[in-house]
């Protein structure tokens, strides 16, 4: 078995995802809250690779889900974004957007608290000024 002791070059969908997380002047964990995946697994997937204790690096490749959800993130379109995934010819998956409570989730705690203040503070009924 061979060993890859050095990470492989990022293939095509990765750098797309690196450019346009740029581009938009996106952190990673912004860019992976918009995509409802880990701030990790975002990384791994622009990395285009993920260690791997026996291989050294193994490629990071996303699920079609997860390729659709990065394209909705960034702003690409769907169709050229599973052809740079390796998807090409499938189907579009109907990928449902987030609601309002898991978007709410993916916030950090502060942001997260502000939000929810706002809220009590909009379903007390209290009008402002």
């Amino acid at each position: 078995m061979d060993v890859q002791h050095s990470p492989p070059t990022p293939g095509p969908f990765a750098v797309e995802m690196r450019m346009r997380r740029d581009h938009l002047n996106l952190s990673v964990p912004a860019a992976a809250r918009r995509a409802g995946i880990s701030p990790i697994w975002w990384r791994r997937l622009e990395a285009g690779y993920q260690p791997d204790e026996t291989k050294g690096y193994v490629p990071s490749n996303p699920s079609i889900v997860t390729a659709v959800k990065i394209a909705r993130a960034l702003g690409m379109d769907e169709r050229a974004t599973l052809d740079l995934a390796g998807f090409e010819g499938c189907d579009i998956p109907d990928v449902p957007a987030p609601t309002d409570v898991e978007l709410i989730a993916q916030l950090p705690p502060k942001q997260r608290d502000e939000v929810m203040r706002y809220a009590r503070f909009v379903a007390s009924g209290v009008a402002a000024d």
